[in-house]
C-alpha cells in the first residue's frame, strides 16, 4: 500500500494543513511526533506547502550535514541556493532574509543539534516580539525525545503540533478504501474488519496485515507471534517509538507489544470486537429468514418459553425469538439444511461471541457453506424465459487486460453490459461502497437481455470466486455459459491502466496477482458443468 496516500485520510490531512497554517501564523513552528512518522513528515509537508504556495520549501536534514553547523549561516546559505553571505547574528537574518517566501523545513536533529536550533529559536522569537513582519517560514520536525515542556518554551504552546491521537478509524478505512476495492461477501468483509482493528492506528502494521491471505488476516495471532520474536528484549512500549497512541478514545498499546508480551487473551479481544461487528449482523440475517420461512409456525406457539430458562424469557412475537431459540423451537420442522445451519449459527458462532471469545476462519467457512444450502431461491431463475440459444457471457481478467476491447470486436454493444459504465451512469452508482448496488444493477440488466433472448456479455472483472458465482446463479440450469478469460503481459496493464481512468500502477499489480492466483480455478470453469472456458491473449 502507498503511504502517501495514508496522509490524504483526513486525520493526517488535517494534521499536516494545521503546521502549514501555524506556520503562516507563527512563523517558526514545530511537529513533534514518534520516530516512524516524523521520518515521513518533512516530505509530505514539502509536498503540501509546494501545492499551497508555488514556492519550493527549503529541507534541511541535520543527519545530512555531518556537522553542527549555525542555523543562521545553514539558512542563510539555503535560503540564498548555496552561496555564501556574510549573516552572523539573527538580527542579521531576520534584517536580510525573514522575508522569503519559501518555508523551510527543517529534520533529522539530535540532542547537539537540537540545542543550536533550540537557542536560534528563542532569539528569534525575541527579536521579532515587536515586528511579526520579520517572522521567517520554519518548520522544525522535533526529535521525539525531547519534553514537551522545552518545546512550549522554545516555541510557544500554541505553534507546537504533536501527533497524538490524529488517527481513527475512519482515517484507516479511508486509506484502506483508496488502495483496494471495497469487502465484498462475509469472508473478506470479516478478513478486512480484523486488520483495522489489530492494526488500530498502527498504518505499518495494517499495510503487512492486508498482504495476507483471508485465513491469516482472520486468524494473525501466530504470523504476528512468529514477528514477534524478531524483536529481541522488547517489553517496553512508548509513543516515541509509535507503540502506544490514543485510539477510540482510550489509550492503546499497539498489538506487536501484545504480540511480543504473549498477551493472547487482550489480543483476542480486538480479534473478538472486530468478529462481532460483521458476525452478529450475518446471524441476524440468518435468523430473520428462518423466522420468515416458518413464520406461522412460530406464531402458533406464542407465548413461548424456553425450556432451558424457567421462564424467564418469555417470547410474545415472532421477532423475539433469537437464534438459540428457533434451534429448539423449530427442531421438528425444519429441514436438515436449515437444522444444521441454525445449529452452526448458534453452537459456532453465536455462543463464542456472547462468552467474548472469537470464531475460528474453519467456523466461518463452514457456516456459509450450510447457508448457501438454505439460501439457495425458491423459484428457479429463467423459469419463465424463452430458449432460443441466448447464452450468458462472463469477462474474467484484470483491470487494463483488454476484456472491453474484445467483447466490442465480437459482441454487438446492445448485448454488453459493463460495470464501468453502469457507474457512469448515475451519481448513485459512483463512490465507495458501492459495489453492491453496481453489480445487482449489472446483473439486472443481463437477465433483461436473457429474458429477451440475445446474449448478455458481462463486462467486469469477475476475479472472486464469490463474484462469478453471482453471475452464474441469475441463469437457468439448462443455460451455457462462456468464461471469457482475456490476459496480457503485467508491463503491458501497467502501461495502458491510464487509457480510462487513473487507478494507479500498484493496484494493476495487485489485481494481476489476484488474477493469476485465481486463474487455475477460473480455467476450470469453477467446476460448473455448464461453462466453457475461452482463453484470449489480447
Amino acid at each position: 500500500m502507498n503511504l502517501e496516500a495514508f496522509w490524504d485520510s483526513p486525520g493526517p490531512s488535517r494534521f499536516i494543513d494545521t503546521a502549514l497554517d501555524n506556520i503562516d501564523k507563527f512563523g517558526v513552528v514545530a511537529v513533534h511526533a514518534p520516530d516512524r512518522i516524523a521520518n515521513l513528515v518533512p516530505d509530505i509537508l514539502a509536498k503540501k506547502a509546494f501545492s499551497r504556495n508555488r514556492v519550493q520549501p527549503v529541507s534541511i536534514h541535520m543527519k545530512d550535514i555531518g556537522v553542527a553547523r549555525s542555523p543562521v549561516s545553514l539558512l542563510a546559505s539555503r535560503l540564498q541556493g548555496g552561496r555564501r553571505i556574510r549573516i552572523r547574528t539573527t538580527k542579521d537574518f531576520l534584517d536580510t532574509l525573514a522575508d522569503s517566501p519559501r518555508t523551510v523545513i527543517v529534520s533529522g536533529l539530535n540532542r547537539e543539534t537540537w540545542d543550536l536550533w533550540s537557542g536560534f529559536v528563542s532569539s528569534v522569537r525575541s527579536e521579532t516580539k515587536n515586528d511579526v513582519s520579520k517572522i521567517p517560514k520554519i518548520v522544525v520536525v522535533m526529535p521525539a525525545n525531547v519534553s514537551q515542556k522545552q518545546m512550549f518554551q522554545t516555541f510557544g504552546n500554541q505553534a507546537l503540533q504533536r501527533w497524538q491521537g490524529i488517527v481513527d478509524r475512519l482515517d484507516m478505512e479511508s486509506w484502506v478504501n483508496q488502495e483496494h476495492l471495497p469487502a465484498s461477501g462475509i469472508v473478506e468483509r470479516l478478513a478486512r474488519e480484523t486488520c483495522l482493528e489489530v492494526s488500530g492506528p498502527n498504518m505499518f502494521l495494517l499495510r503487512e496485515l492486508l498482504k495476507l491471505d483471508e485465513r491469516q488476516q482472520i486468524e494473525p495471532w501466530g504470523i504476528l507471534k512468529e514477528a514477534s520474536e524478531t524483536w529481541v528484549g522488547k517489553k517496553s512500549a512508548t509513543w516515541r517509538e509509535g507503540l502506544v497512541d490514543e485510539w477510540d478514545g482510550a489509550v492503546r498499546v499497539d498489538t506487536m507489544v501484545l504480540a511480543i508480551r504473549n498477551q493472547r487473551a487482550a489480543f483476542g479481544k480486538r480479534v473478538w470486537r472486530a468478529q462481532a461487528r460483521i458476525l452478529l449482523s450475518f446471524i441476524e440475517d440468518i435468523r430473520s429468514m428462518i423466522v420468515r420461512r416458518h413464520s406461522q409456525y412460530l406464531q402458533g406457539l406464542l407465548p413461548w418459553d424456553h425450556p432451558h430458562f424457567n421462564n424467564r424469557n418469555t417470547r410474545h412475537h415472532i421477532d423475539e425469538y433469537d437464534i438459540r431459540d428457533l434451534s429448539l423451537a423449530l427442531r421438528n420442522r425444519m429441514t436438515k439444511e436449515e437444522r444444521d445451519l441454525v445449529l452452526s449459527a448458534a453452537k459456532d458462532i453465536t455462543n463464542p461471541l456472547a462468552h467474548m471469545s472469537t470464531v475460528s476462519y474453519d467456523d466461518v467457512i463452514q457456516l456459509l457453506h450450510l447457508y448457501d444450502e438454505v439460501s439457495i431461491p425458491v423459484v428457479e431463475p429463467g423459469w419463465d424465459w424463452p430458449d432460443v440459444g441466448q447464452k450468458l457471457v462472463m469477462l474474467v481478467g484484470s483491470p487494463a487486460a483488454g476484456k472491453s476491447t474484445w467483447a466490442k470486436r465480437h459482441y454487438d454493444r446492445s448485448e454488453i453490459v459493463s460495470s464501468d459504465e453502469v457507474r457512469a451512469s448515475s451519481p448513485r452508482f459512483r463512490g465507495r461502497g458501492k459495489d453492491k448496488i453496481v453489480f445487482d444493477e449489472v446483473r439486472t440488466r443481463a437477465m433483461k437481455l436473457l429474458k429477451d433472448g440475445s446474449n448478455a456479455v458481462i463486462d467486469a472483472t469477475h476475479l472472486k470466486a464469490e463474484d462469478r458465482k453471482e453471475s452464474r446463479s441469475i441463469v437457468p440450469r439448462w443455460m451455457k455459459i462462456e468464461y471469457v478469460v482475456v490476459d496480457r503481459p503485467l508491463e503491458e496493464k501497467v502501461r495502458d491502466q491510464d487509457w480510462r481512468i487513473k487507478v494507479g500502477e500498484d493496484f494493476v499489480r495487485e489485481m494481476h496477482e489476484r488474477f493469476i492466483e485465481s486463474k487455475e480455478e477460473i480455467l476450470r470453469g469453477d467446476d460448473d458443468p455448464r461453462v466453457t472456458v475461452n482463453e484470449i491473449s489480447s
